[in-house]
């Protein structure tokens, strides 16, 4: 499923070059160090993502975890989707004076003790953004390798159209409603620990973190963790490019990006892909030591 086309590999990789050279000039800041780190992405053969409507499927996974590709490989299989694969920025192979000048003055910030796997997942995802704006994607969907694909997702092409009905600025949907703890149980994170010194916090209760905007199919979402399926457009694409790129890091992805303004979040009311519980995470590891 990830055999490369090598003339489709130099074209893209020349044209990456060309266009981030034109990137430049359409953001109007320096770039952070995040720039620099950012991961090229080959794309297959077979780049239709299987759903209409969207204009490409990107995969986040670990070179090292090839269990987890294996398994996705089967659901997309099993699903009639195709997936072009990002090889991860491994957080635990990021030197401690990276992880210091990613984060410039927020020396209090989480990233730097507790997890430099949430630093590898932040450049991950920030390099399928840039590589979906720099080829003109309108609407990309964002996997991570440890999902439940609860529901056929072939569905989404029609939740798809009744949210740009409804809102044609929306910039992320969620495939699910929340990030569950378990089978059971969701988890409700506290809103004010997204925000950086200086910045006008806003807390709200649980209730007020969604909003339905078609009763019983999608709400609008205000705050949640997690970045295991997220849809994104062209509006929350260069809205997250131009945060993360622009800013030092703060807070894992799932949390600072509700701190961008104006972005439109939404998601499905029910759970259609979601995270899963068969693979331990790579995430939540101390770093110990530069490599």
């Amino acid at each position: 499923m990830f055999i490369i086309n090598p003339l489709k590999h130099l074209f893209w990789t020349l044209w990456i070059v060309f266009c981030g050279i034109v990137c430049n000039a359409l953001f109007a800041n320096e770039y952070t160090l995040l720039f620099d780190l950012l991961i090229p992405i080959s794309f297959e053969e077979t780049s239709f993502s299987g759903i209409e409507g969207i204009d490409a499927i990107y995969l986040i996974n670990l070179d090292r975890r090839g269990d987890r590709l294996a398994y996705m490989k089967q659901l997309f299989l099993e699903h009639g989707l195709h997936a072009q694969r990002l090889s991860a920025c491994d957080g635990e192979r990021l030197s401690l004076e990276t992880i210091k000048t990613l984060i410039g003055p927020y020396s209090n910030s989480s990233l730097l003790k507790r997890h430099p796997g949430a630093v590898g997942c932040i450049i991950s995802h920030i390099s399928v953004l840039y590589d979906a704006f720099i080829r003109g994607f309108k609407v990309i969907w964002v996997l991570e390798d440890d999902v439940e694909i609860l529901e056929n997702p072939k569905q989404l092409n029609v939740l798809m159209k009744q949210l740009n009905a409804q809102d044609p600025s929306w910039a992320i949907f969620y495939t699910d409603p929340d990030f569950r703890r378990n089978e059971h149980q969701c988890i409700f994170p506290l809103i004010k620990q997204a925000f950086r010194p200086g910045q006008v916090s806003w807390e709200c209760d649980r209730k007020e973190r969604r909003i339905p905007l078609i009763e019983g199919v999608i709400d609008r979402v205000y705050y949640r963790w997690g970045t295991h399926s997220m849809i994104i457009s062209a509006e929350g694409i260069h809205k997250m490019i131009d945060h993360f790129l622009h800013s030092h890091l703060y807070t894992p992805i799932d949390i600072d990006m509700h701190t961008i303004a104006e972005m439109r979040q939404y998601c499905s009311v029910v759970p259609i892909v979601t995270n899963g519980f068969r693979f331990t995470t790579d995430i939540r590891k101390v770093h110990k030591k530069p490599l």
